[in-house]
């Protein structure tokens, strides 16, 4: 996780989400590029969306179903192409600044889950994403990439339950940051520590607790010496210790 602000409950999404923005790419170290900002439609403000262009970033926004964007819902399916994904059509029209594309995806119920139902059409779920990929990216392109926005709730998952932070509380406001930002900083090096142990696979925290340090074991005294004996399929464990603890 790169930045984090503790912010008062009644503070809406987009308060301020310029200002992030700008100071989580300042924070940034030279060597990492965003190749593509997701947001969902509390973020769909145009200070944010332009913030994001004047950096340079591709972005994909959930747009708000709101009276205009409804109209384009209600187009007449000669308006809508058909995908090769069951049940999914997509339209295309111009976005309100240049370079900029609205993407309008309807979708059977029983096909996805994602979108919001209209109660003059209950047929279908709509989504509708602005974004200023290219036109290379196709309509189904872009609402595939948002697709992977969804594995950042299991980021914050991640973050409650593991690391506590559901239960961090503290009366004074700073102290309760202050608090947040310890277990972002373990949670970032329970991640670093996995890198450099060469696992690929991503493992919340009780998992690695279990890989790494649950070991059978036996103490006995050998020869009369005391030795702990542990338990390690296909690897030496004395090797193995060694390069966990440097």
């Amino acid at each position: 996780m790169t930045n984090f602000w503790l912010r008062q409950g009644n503070s809406a999404c987009v308060n301020g989400a310029a200002n992030f923005l700008r100071a989580t790419l300042q924070g940034l170290p030279p060597h990492i590029r965003l190749g593509l900002l997701w947001a969902d439609s509390g973020f769909g403000d145009e200070s944010f969306l332009r913030t994001a262009e004047e950096a340079g970033l591709a972005f994909i926004v959930v747009a708000r179903l709101t009276g205009p964007g409804q109209k384009f819902c209600r187009h007449a399916d000669a308006h809508w192409q058909p995908t090769e994904v069951p049940g999914l059509e997509v339209q295309e029209l111009e976005g309100e600044r240049p370079g900029r594309r609205l993407i309008v995806v309807r979708q059977r119920p029983a096909a996805r889950a994602g979108g919001k139902t209209l109660f003059d059409l209950p047929a279908y779920r709509f989504q509708a994403l602005r974004t200023n990929l290219p036109r290379s990216v196709d309509a189904l392109g872009v609402w595939r990439r948002y697709l992977g926005r969804a594995d950042v709730e299991n980021r914050l998952n991640e973050l409650g339950d593991p690391f506590g932070i559901k239960g961090l509380c503290c009366q004074s406001f700073w102290a309760t940051e202050a608090r947040y930002r310890l277990a972002i900083t373990a949670y970032n090096l329970c991640g670093l520590l996995q890198r450099r142990l060469g696992q690929m696979e991503k493992v919340e925290l009780n998992t690695l607790r279990w890989r790494l340090f649950a070991r059978a074991a036996v103490w006995s005294r050998a020869c009369g010496k005391p030795t702990l004996k542990l338990e390690m399929r296909g690897q030496d464990p004395r090797n193995w210790w060694q390069d966990i603890l440097s």
